[in-house]
């Protein structure tokens, strides 16, 4: 309980919101630190918790139908992912969230947090502030399309879609079809071939017989950058 308190002690919003918490519903909540590119929900799968985001930043994508995601959002503390498909009773996400660095995360049961929402207005009303507060930064001062732009929007779709396969075979070796690029990325042709060709110069992708490759340790250079230049609210 001590460690609880000290977490959110520095946070105003999480310091009203959970001492507002009945007792029994704070000891089933989970405290969990996790790394980077940690998948917390997944587009078109169950939602059965509520996370709420102490330390860290949260990626929100948009995946296609073939598991390609592109980051529309990136959310700073605090933050809540699974409110919508929880408090709606809609369960299935309709997007993916992912943790774009190590992150402190408090895991509360779905159910859990519906009760106690429900029953308490004065948390229904800071949960609403907060979303609502989230959904005017989306709106009006991000681009409905993508939150990243140029580099960093080719950089995070390369980091998001290939990573797995970089960390398992040391490199990766991508057809570069850029016309398939240009259309997951919503980018045209000509400003697709600029930002190749700014990665190529940074030495961050490599290009060879019309295969874009990327190393292991250039994947660590791109998430590098990605971690000390993210756009946020």
């Amino acid at each position: 309980m001590e460690r609880f308190k000290a977490l959110i002690a520095n946070d105003e919003l999480l310091s009203k919101l959970f001492n507002n918490c009945p007792d029994e519903i704070r000891k089933r909540q989970l405290i969990k630190i996790v790394p980077a590119n940690y998948v917390l929900i997944k587009k078109d799968e169950e939602v059965n918790s509520v996370f709420i985001l102490v330390s860290g930043r949260l990626d929100v994508f948009k995946m296609d139908d073939k598991d390609n995601g592109l980051a529309y959002l990136s959310n700073d503390p605090p933050c809540f992912a699974g409110i919508l498909e929880i408090l709606s009773g809609g369960k299935v996400a309709n997007a993916t969230v992912r943790t774009s660095q190590e992150s402190v995360i408090i895991i509360v049961n779905g159910q859990d947090f519906k009760q106690w929402i429900e029953s308490d207005f004065e948390s229904y009303k800071l949960v609403f502030t907060n979303f609502v507060k989230d959904m005017y930064h989306t709106l009006n001062d991000i681009d409905p399309k993508a939150l990243l732009h140029g580099k960093n929007l080719l950089m995070k779709y390369l980091s998001f879609n290939f990573r797995d396969e970089i960390m398992m075979n040391g490199r990766i070796d991508i057809e570069l079809n850029k016309e398939d690029f240009s259309s997951r990325l919503d980018m045209n042709i000509g400003s697709l071939e600029d930002n190749l060709s700014t990665l190529l110069k940074e030495q961050l992708i490599s290009i060879e017989s019309e295969f874009l490759c990327i190393t292991e340790q250039q994947l660590g250079r791109i998430e590098s950058f990605l971690l000390h230049n993210s756009s946020s609210r």
